[in-house]
């Protein structure tokens, strides 16, 4: 029985990690701060716990 491959394949592709993971509230203050929020708003959230 003939089974398909799955595409794409990515055999020339070196498989690597590029560095650690980012850690939980890594990019908020840059996330936030493209929403809108000015850096008082952002130190509010965190104080309530609201963003990490």
């Amino acid at each position: 029985m003939t089974q398909p491959n799955p595409s794409p394949r990515f055999s020339r592709t070196k498989e690597e990690i590029q560095g650690p993971p980012a850690h939980p509230g890594q990019d908020t203050d840059e996330v936030l701060s493209s929403a809108g929020y000015d850096s008082d708003d952002i130190l509010k959230l965190r104080d309530v716990g609201a963003v990490a």
